[in-house]
C-alpha cells in the first residue's frame, strides 16, 4: 500500500493562529486527530482544548521528501516571524533550521522532481492567503463581526469586545466566547442591550 504524507495547516478558531507541517497519514485515531507536534501549537491545544483546533490538507505527496520540500517553500523565515504562526523552526526535515548548503539541496531537488499543477495551485493559493474552507472563513467572519460587539463585564461597559479584552487582560475571542455562553459560571459576561449601546453613544455626545 503506497504511503501519503500530507502538508497540513492547523488553526486556532479562537485566536486565527496557525501552524503548518508535515504529517504521515495512517487509519489511525492518532493520525486522524493529529493537529501538529511543535512547542508553542502543543502548548496552545492544550490551553484552548483540541475542540477550538482545526486541521486541513494543503496537499499530499507519495514522497517525503517533496512534502518536506513544500513544507520548506511554505515555512520559511517571514512565515515564522509573522505573529500569527506558532511555527518557531524553518520549514522540512521536521522543523530542523536550514543551512545555506541544504537549502541549495532541497532547491535542486525541487527541481528534479516537479509538483503537479493541483499542488502548485494550492501552495500558491495558501501564500495569497486564498485557501480557507468555509467553515473557518464562517468563524473568521464572525471574529471580525465580534470586534466591533459592544460587551458589559462585571458591570462595565465596553463599546467593543477587543476593547474589553484588552482591558479586562484575555483575548477577545475567549472575552467574546464568554459574553455569548448560557453557562452559569460566565454570568458576569454578556453582550450589551441595545438600551445600554443607546445610552453610551448619547453620552458621548454629550
Amino acid at each position: 500500500m503506497a504511503e501519503t504524507w500530507i502538508l497540513y495547516r492547523t488553526e486556532n478558531l479562537v485566536n486565527g493562529k496557525i501552524y503548518v507541517g508535515v504529517h504521515k497519514i495512517s487509519d489511525t485515531t492518532r493520525s486522524r486527530q493529529y493537529l501538529g507536534s511543535g512547542d508553542k501549537i502543543t502548548a496552545a491545544i492544550k490551553k484552548y482544548g483540541r475542540k477550538n483546533f482545526e486541521r486541513i490538507t494543503l496537499a499530499e505527496f507519495s514522497c517525503l521528501k517533496d512534502a518536506y520540500s513544500a513544507e520548506a517553500n511554505l515555512v520559511n523565515q517571514e512565515f515564522v516571524n509573522r505573529k500569527d504562526t506558532y511555527n518557531v523552526c524553518l520549514g522540512g526535515r521536521g522543523g530542523v533550521n536550514f543551512t545555506e548548503e541544504m537549502k541549495v539541496k532541497l532547491s535542486i531537488a525541487k527541481k528534479g522532481k516537479p509538483r503537479s499543477d493541483e499542488t502548485k495551485a494550492k501552495i500558491g493559493a495558501f501564500n495569497r492567503g486564498k485557501i480557507t474552507p468555509e467553515k473557518t472563513k464562517e468563524k473568521m467572519r464572525t471574529a471580525a463581526t465580534g470586534k466591533s460587539l459592544a460587551v458589559v463585564v462585571n458591570g462595565i461597559y465596553y463599546p467593543s469586545s477587543q476593547i474589553a479584552g484588552r482591558k479586562e487582560g484575555m483575548l477577545q475571542g475567549t472575552l467574546l466566547y464568554r459574553a455569548k455562553s448560557t453557562s452559569p459560571k460566565f454570568i458576569n459576561y454578556r453582550l450589551a442591550t441595545e438600551e445600554e449601546k443607546s445610552a453610551y453613544t448619547s453620552n458621548a455626545l454629550e
